[in-house]
């Protein structure tokens, strides 16, 4: 019989839970995905739209959040807060299902999205064609490595995102400074909604793919509000730090992107197979930081999963608990404190998704133009699509 519990308390300071939440709105994805859908719909308007992408959520998806956290101490997190809200079993049971789904998917996407970003950069920095296959393993690679930390504890995961969300500010942000340092074209049009290449409709298209999307994982840490330090109040604090960090850092990021380039250039921009921000920050930096940013960009990409990761095991470890799923589910291993049987059924669940998305490898269902809206010749060289951006001096 399961009797052991998640350590409680004296596990995860402030900076952890905020730093755990930091990585699962993915400071990177700037860099990565984000920016391209933000100009595609947006156009001059893009940094606008995390302006106000960010103060949406803050004041209107953040407040359930912060309430309930104060008063809910439970790893099942929101339907927990179903629980007490409503007092209804079938509500709350139909949220943690829907909870466990939600966390689930960013783990397969994240690892989609890495697979498919090394074969992009081989093609766009170095005119290589790397194997069809590699996209395949390297997904496998990122579900795996989600499941080790999280096995070995919420300690260690904490500690890896300390390191990769404090990296990801650090060297990206340094190449949004060198962009707007040497570019021609800084212009506060970026936060005229006016501006907006597809019109209203277009901006707020651009706010939903771009920064609402980008914030969307935050949340994801009331699962750890058992094993966090002083609980109550350090949940609701972090959980607002982590968004309004991301919302300054990603602004300025997508300011950066945006005023890299001639306004006339943002379609092309945007239109491009690389990532926008790669192709801004190779033509200012060069191609040698260009690539260490895109490696920690990357590094984000696989550390944003662990949030989630996490969370998803302590949905099933909650209900375990709650006797709505077999009871080996809530098992604590008796060294590393993780829920390590449910853990293995995440893990389960993300390979078993992969397999089903991306057989047979060179037809993924995920594909480079679903991810990104893309409607280009893949056949033609990605080159052939990049803007003529003048070099920084």
């Amino acid at each position: 019989m399961a009797t052991e519990s998640l350590p409680r308390g004296g596990v995860l300071g402030f900076w952890s839970i905020v730093f755990l939440s930091v990585v699962a709105i993915f400071p990177g994805s700037i860099y990565i995905i984000s920016s391209t859908t933000a100009l595609t719909f947006a156009g001059e308007a893009a940094p606008l739209t995390f302006v106000l992408g960010g103060t949406a959520l803050m004041f209107f998806n953040v407040i359930a959040v912060y309430i309930f956290s104060t008063k809910v101490v439970n790893a099942g997190g929101f339907y927990k807060f179903v629980q007490k809200g409503t007092g209804s079993a079938v509500a709350s049971r139909a949220v943690a299902w829907d909870q466990f789904i939600a966390q689930m998917c960013p783990v397969i996407i994240s690892s989609t999205v890495f697979g498919w970003l090394i074969p992009v950069t081989a093609s766009t920095l170095f005119n290589v064609t790397l194997p069809a296959f590699l996209p395949f393993l390297a997904s496998i690679a990122v579900i795996v490595y989600v499941f080790l930390l999280s096995y070995f504890g919420i300690r260690l995961s904490a500690l890896i995102a300390m390191a990769v969300g404090a990296a990801q500010f650090i060297f990206i942000t340094a190449a949004g400074i060198i962009i707007v340092a040497h570019t021609h074209y800084n212009t506060l049009g970026a936060f005229n909604i006016s501006n907006s290449s597809g019109g209203l409709s277009g901006f707020f298209i651009g706010m939903v793919t771009g920064p609402l999307t980008a914030y969307i994982g935050y949340s994801a840490v009331v699962h750890f509000s058992e094993e966090a330090k002083f609980s109550k109040g350090t949940m609701k604090k972090a959980i607002v730090t982590s968004i309004l960090i991301a919302g300054v850092f990603e602004t300025f990021m997508m300011y950066a992107i945006t005023v890299g380039v001639p306004r006339s250039d943002l379609s092309s921009l945007a239109g491009t197979y690389a990532p926008p921000a790669l192709i801004v920050t190779d033509r200012f930096a060069g191609l040698v930081f260009a690539l260490v940013v895109l490696v920690i960009a990357l590094l984000g990409q696989i550390t944003s999963p662990l949030t989630f990761g996490n969370a998803a095991e302590r949905i099933l470890y909650s209900l375990s608990r709650d006797g709505i799923l077999p009871e080996f589910l809530s098992e604590i291993h008796p060294r590393y404190r993780s829920p390590h049987k449910a853990s293995i059924v995440v893990l389960a669940f993300a390979l078993a998704a992969i397999l089903l998305t991306q057989v047979p490898p060179r037809t993924p269902l995920w594909s480079p133009d679903r991810l990104f809206l893309r409607s280009r010749d893949m056949g033609h060289s990605p080159h052939s699509h990049e803007p003529d951006i003048p070099r920084g001096s």
